[in-house]
């Protein structure tokens, strides 16, 4: 029971905090998937930051402003957003109505080695949390990009767009 309040607790926060997401048509993990279940089927946008109460994450906040300005241009190119904290790491699948399909891995609730596993595989480690980095993530599970500020949308598409995947991708459209 503890874990679903925390986790309920989280949405709150997270619906309150982005007023985006409150505005948007979101699934709260409706298909039980986690931002593991994710990894190689999306390049991921992903912010390493910690989380301070219901504080909106700067970083994150301005990384997914710029997203927004370009929905349909991060849903053509398979891009999911992953928000990596200290207690939990949360993901938005980009879906094509400017919606999101939302999913959780908690830190409570047995989840603690799925987040270990997520925030070592990408050095989100606690340098990272506190000084917080965006990084690209390809459907490769590899690092492509990693900095301590936005990145623009035009950078991520230009360095998506060159990616193989990516280059197959548009030539068998």
């Amino acid at each position: 029971m503890r874990g679903f309040s925390l986790l309920l607790l989280t949405v709150l926060i997270m619906s309150f905090t982005f007023g985006s997401f409150a505005q948007s048509d979101v699934d709260y993990g409706g298909d039980d998937k986690t931002p593991e279940d994710i990894l190689g089927q999306y390049r991921i946008v992903a912010v390493c930051e910690k989380s301070v109460g219901s504080e909106d994450p700067p970083l994150f906040k301005a990384q997914f402003e710029a997203i927004e300005t370009d929905w349909q241009g991060h849903v053509e190119r398979d891009v999911a957003v992953f928000w990596m904290s200290q207690d939990f790491i949360l993901s938005w699948r980009l879906q094509p109505s400017q919606s999101v399909e939302k999913d959780v891995l908690l830190l409570t609730g047995g989840q603690v080695d799925g987040i270990a596993s997520l925030q070592n595989k990408f050095d989100c480690n606690e340098d990272a949390l506190e000084r917080g980095e965006v990084m690209l993530i390809g459907k490769d599970e590899t690092v492509k990009l990693r900095r301590s500020e936005p990145v623009s949308i035009s950078e991520l598409f230009s360095l998506i767009d060159a990616m193989p995947m990516r280059l197959q991708e548009m030539q068998d459209q």
